[in-house]
């Protein structure tokens, strides 16, 4: 199981420092302690949601085009979603903030899905 949980624990610390980066009490723009928390619970549940979703979706769609061609599009969608979390300057303003971030949780599912069964293709039991 470490394939699975080493890359999200990697985006649990990414996250809530990033979060606690935008946290300055006299300037902001999160002048709130509580506030970094909330967004980052709420970043956590709407990800685990894009997750079950994706997953329904990308499962379908890899078990017709096979391994070879998700591998590359999985990380190529996972270095755009993560990408664009730097285009992010206000996560309290906007919708990009909820809509990025989760995303990034799905793609990291994705691709370790795609990994998995790769490699248990190359080794069967």
């Amino acid at each position: 199981m470490p394939l699975a949980t080493g890359p999200f624990v990697i985006l649990y610390i990414y996250l809530i420092s990033w979060l606690y980066g935008f946290y300055d009490e006299t300037s902001g723009p999160i002048f709130d302690n509580d506030e970094v928390l909330r967004l980052y619970q709420i970043q956590g549940i709407v990800g685990l949601i894009v997750v079950f979703v994706m997953m329904g979706i990308y499962v379908n769609f890899a078990d017709k085009v096979g391994v070879r061609v998700m591998l590359p599009i999985t990380a190529v969608l996972r270095a755009l979603s993560c990408l664009s979390i730097y285009f992010i300057e206000d996560p309290t303003q906007g919708p990009w903030f909820y809509i990025l971030v989760p995303t990034v949780h799905g793609t990291i599912a994705l691709v370790v899905v795609c990994i998995n069964g790769y490699i248990q293709k190359m080794f069967p039991t």
